[in-house]
């Protein structure tokens, strides 16, 4: 028999908890319910647009339909009770604010009120859903719905993993095919940072989600670490803590991971200085202790093995180690990139790897050679006849052979077009930037004489990466987004349509083509699409 257990209030403190037995129907929307929120939880790292299905004018994931699911059920079980209803929770009404708020910035937003309608209904279902896991957390289904978070968990780990060897060449073709296939279900591309290098992302479309969902799961076990009994259960829930710390650290989530160590030690000093003093806590404490320190080596670990980790965690030693990598990779085309003769209309060009960073063959974040030359005589772009100085350009781009780590030479044969007259000689990180972008300078080879140095043409980062512009220009937009419709914001996930039209009127037009379509801060995009009353209905969850 299956029964519902309402909350206590400050009437019935003093009164024995009552239970209420639930008819066959009742028990079957719990069900329901049960069972839409642990596909949802299992599901929710792998939320995918290729995986998804209309429905009416919305097209949802499979993870929208686990939601809706949950929520429908939960709805038709809270409706249809015929015990007495209990009173809504704080928490409940501080949800219902910010729905209500969504909703009122939606129906007056002054344009794309279709797509804000749309944004405001996501929430909306995202509102129900938290509604429908509390009532779920609350009975008896608690366990399952953890073992689907531990089960989502290890899968994220273990692609991670996958992700980072694959990365560092060392699973061959097939790990490359793989990866092909995966990043066409989930992601659109492999995620790296400025440095080349790259970020644990595992199944998220981004490193910073994989790195919200890692910290959570670091959080969770070390407190459940603290809470269960059973020894094996504990050695189980460490080894799950501390392989999501090391994946918390390669997604290269400062933010992430601050937010995850923070939280630990202030559970830590909740933990040290709690009222009981018994034996069998005592030994949880210590338990809890031990467990927070291998978190805390395992970081550091994780660090004194990556440069890149700690170019990313020591802030100005960061910067510095930053450039000097950049600086050396830009320096490839100077220095370290030595033109060979020419034969057969080619030239043949020699590379060393003077950085730490390995230059990858093949994949999405792979490294080319490009040759920009200039043509005689042929027609530009734009038709008509070059004369003068002007010229047409042709990019010649010819890839590695192999993987490429620090000290390595390769050599490669650049074919050339008729009519050259000259060469700008460069690296790229495909989809990324040329090496030349961080102030270096390319290799000019000429047709009137051997090759020189010149002063880098400008470069900017090319618009396939995430990083192609600074966080400062996205969070200008935000605010001006928000100055503009201060109260009620310019309606839910309408953002990433104004940010190029806001960025292009600003001093900062420059990055208005950066692709990404958030603000990269929650507060600044709430303030922009909810405004003010939005804000602080969020500050109120």
């Amino acid at each position: 028999m299956v029964y519902a257990a309402p909350p206590m209030t400050s009437r019935t403190t003093a009164e024995p908890r009552r239970f209420v037995p639930l008819s066959r129907s009742q028990r079957a929307f719990v069900a329901v319910r049960d069972v839409g929120v642990v596909a949802a939880v299992a599901l929710a790292p792998f939320e995918s647009e290729a995986l998804s299905a209309p429905l009416g004018p919305l097209r949802l994931t499979t993870l929208e339909m686990a939601m809706a699911v949950a929520v429908a059920a939960g709805t038709v079980h809270l409706v249809g009770a015929s015990r007495p209803r209990p009173r809504p929770s704080a928490l409940a009404w501080a949800i219902l604010a910010f729905v209500v708020c969504a909703a009122v910035a939606a129906i007056a937003a002054p344009e794309h009120v279709g797509v804000a309608l749309r944004g405001a209904g996501r929430l909306a279902l995202l509102a129900g859903f938290a509604l429908a896991a509390g009532a779920t957390l609350r009975d008896q289904r608690r366990r399952w719905v953890l073992a689907a978070f531990a089960a989502a968990t290890t899968l994220v780990v273990a692609l991670g993993a996958f992700e980072q060897i694959a990365g560092e060449g060392l699973l061959g073709d097939a790990a490359v095919a793989f990866e092909a296939a995966f990043l066409a279900v989930f992601r659109v591309k492999a995620s790296v940072t400025a440095m080349g290098v790259r970020r644990l992302t595992a199944s998220f479309d981004h490193a910073n989600l994989a790195a919200s969902w890692l910290a959570a799961a670091l959080v969770v076990a070390a407190a459940a670490t603290y809470a269960v009994r059973g020894g094996r259960a504990a050695a189980a829930l460490s080894a799950g803590a501390i392989a999501s710390a090391a994946a918390l650290a390669f997604t290269l989530s400062r933010g992430g991971l601050a937010a995850a160590l923070l939280t630990i030690a202030l559970t830590g000093a909740a933990v040290r200085w709690s009222r009981r003093n018994d034996r069998q806590r005592q030994l949880r404490q210590r338990r809890f202790f031990a467990l927070s320190a291998a978190i805390g080596a395992t970081v550091a670990l994780c660090g004194a093995a990556s440069p890149a980790l700690r170019a990313r965690w020591l802030g100005g030693e960061a910067a510095a180690l930053k450039a000097a990598l950049v600086a050396k990779l830009a320096s490839q085309a100077t220095a370290a990139v030595s033109q060979g003769a020419v034969a057969a209309a080619s030239l043949v060009v020699t590379a060393r790897n003077d950085g730490w960073a390995c230059w990858r063959s093949a994949g999405r974040d792979r490294h080319e050679l490009r040759a920009r030359c200039t043509i005689d005589g042929v027609a530009g772009e734009r038709g008509g006849q070059i004369d003068g100085d002007a010229s047409a350009r042709v990019d010649v781009v010819v890839g590695l052979p192999h993987r490429v780590c620090g000290g390595e030479v390769v050599e490669r044969v650049v074919p050339l077009p008729s009519g050259v007259r000259s060469c700008t000689l460069d690296l790229e990180h495909h989809g990324l930037r040329s090496f030349a972008s961080a102030g270096g300078t390319p290799l000019l080879w000429s047709r009137a004489g051997p090759p020189v140095e010149r002063a880098s043409p400008t470069h900017q980062p090319t618009a396939a990466h995430p990083q192609a512009s600074g966080r400062a220009a996205l969070w200008r937009a935000a605010l001006v987004r928000f100055a503009e419709r201060p109260w009620l914001g310019g309606g839910p996930d309408t953002f990433r349509l104004r940010k190029k039209a806001t960025l292009a009127a600003t001093t900062l037009a420059a990055s208005a083509d950066d692709p990404r379509e958030h603000a990269n801060n929650l507060a600044l995009e709430v303030l922009a699409d909810l405004g003010l009353l939005g804000f602080l209905a969020l500050l109120a969850l």
